[in-house]
């Protein structure tokens, strides 16, 4: 059996997996971290937490996970960061 590769981006797109229940369905700005990262994008890195309007990306299913992906990191409203 063949074993799936990771997904490597080439341009300035963010993936993100969409969140379990109903607050992905109901709700526009949504706060996911960053699972991949194309290779031109230069403001957010794999890990990050970050808000994004939904109207901005499309549904991939990869890996048998639901996934989102913003088409360019600028759609990305910010990144958000613990105050410790």
């Amino acid at each position: 059996m063949e074993q799936l590769r990771e997904p490597i981006f080439k341009k300035r797109e963010i993936v993100v997996r969409i969140p379990k229940g109903d607050a992905f369905a109901q709700t526009k700005d949504i706060v996911a971290k960053v699972l991949y990262r194309g290779e031109k994008c230069c403001n957010y890195e794999v890990g990050d937490t970050i808000l994004f309007n939904k109207g901005v990306g499309t549904e991939l299913t990869y890996f048998k996970d639901d996934l989102w992906k913003i088409e360019v990191e600028d759609y990305v409203i910010c990144k958000l960061t613990d105050n410790e």
